[in-house]
């Protein structure tokens, strides 16, 4: 198992070793400047080169001693080249500072070409822009603006850390579309793409929107309507089907009452010793089908009649009561059927605007009035 390990360890630095010898070598020549200035520069120059996919950073020489040992006085092509291949770099880079500027050149050691100068502030920012944009020429920068502190950037799903002083410059982006996201706790995400060109740095401003407050749930009032319409249309049933059967209670109650007061009667008219409890005329009436038998014995002092035609009331109050109840459940019903049906079936359908024409002749001269309705 130890073999093995070791073997495997070695593979894994012997596949490293390959990988970085195929990586392009960079050395860096120093910059001409003040010594204090000149050494900023070049730390500043040599640390983005180290960070730059892709490449690998070898140990350069000074700028003025090439000069001396090589003789490259005029900084010549041919003769920076044999600079580079004794230093087995295939790039070299230096600069100079000239009026306030950095002025930046790279040296392809194979083709025995120098790169077209770029000129920079002397800004780190600017200095590690320039860096890039000689050593990758298929590369470009973004730069990314928003009004809003804490955002975090993503580019392509890596994340490059928040954006301060709202801005961030994202370096080294291959040149092609990118996808850009920002995110920051209670706003909607930013999600765009943008073209990153090569040697030029893209500008993103975005606009983080709060998110919006979660609607309060509604719930659906065409089912409550529906609801309502079914429970009131139950209950205006079961009240009526109450007041069939009560009905015909009472109705028997009645006829039961009529015949025991018809008996009443017939029992005085029978009397012969005695005077009737009743006389002829009450008696009449009593009997008389077209007359409330009930309503008469009311105005009869007589407790008899009384108990008979007091019998059942609270049931034909409850049943007028059940009536009352069916028609205004049956009431709501309707109304709660109209809510839930055609109401909402109205509001669907588009609303189609009708011109009605009318003529009208006004001093002789013939007008039109025109009456616009929606319907």
């Amino acid at each position: 198992m130890r073999i093995l390990g070791v073997a495997a360890l070695v593979l894994s630095w012997a596949g490293l070793g390959v990988a970085q010898a195929k990586q392009p070598t960079v050395a860096v020549l120093g910059i001409e400047a003040p010594i204090k200035q000149s050494a900023q520069l070049t730390e500043w120059v040599t640390r983005h080169i180290s960070r730059l996919p892709g490449l690998r950073l070898v140990p350069g020489k000074n700028l003025d001693e090439i000069k001396l040992v090589f003789g490259c006085v005029d900084e010549s092509p041919d003769c920076m080249a044999k600079v580079g291949r004794g230093l087995k770099a295939r790039r070299l880079l230096w600069g100079r500072v000239e009026a306030g500027k950095l002025t930046l050149h790279v040296l392809d050691v194979k083709r025995r070409r120098i790169e077209p100068a770029v000129s920079v502030e002397l800004e780190r920012r600017e200095v590690e822009r320039a860096t890039a944009q000689l050593l990758m020429g298929n590369r470009g920068s973004l730069r990314i603006e928003v009004a809003l502190s804490g955002v975090e950037a993503f580019v392509d799903k890596r994340t490059f850390g928040e954006v301060t002083a709202d801005s961030l410059v994202v370096d080294d982006l291959i040149v092609g579309s990118h996808r850009v996201e920002l995110r920051k706790p209670d706003y909607q995400p930013y999600i765009t793409r943008v073209e990153v060109r090569a040697g030029q740095t893209t500008t993103v401003t975005a606009v983080l929107l709060p998110v919006p407050e979660a609607p309060v749930a509604k719930a659906d009032r065409r089912l409550w309507w529906k609801v309502s319409f079914y429970s009131s249309l139950t209950a205006a049933v079961g009240m009526g089907v109450g007041v069939l059967v009560g009905g015909l209670s009472v109705k028997d109650l009645e006829d039961q009452k009529s015949a025991e007061l018809r008996r009443i009667v017939d029992a005085e008219a029978q009397k012969t010793g005695n005077e009737p409890r009743l006389d002829a005329e009450v008696m009449a009436a009593l009997v008389d089908s077209s007359r409330d038998s009930c309503a008469v014995a009311s105005q009869v002092p007589d407790s008899s009649l009384h108990n008979i035609c007091d019998r059942g009331k609270s049931r034909a109050r409850l049943v007028t009561g059940l009536a009352i109840g069916a028609g205004a459940a049956l009431g709501l019903s309707a109304f709660f059927f109209y809510r839930a049906y055609i109401a909402r079936a109205k509001s669907e359908t588009p609303k189609a605007a009708s011109r009605l024409q009318f003529g009208a002749t006004l001093d002789g001269q013939q007008g039109q009035l025109w009456l616009l309705s929606r319907f």
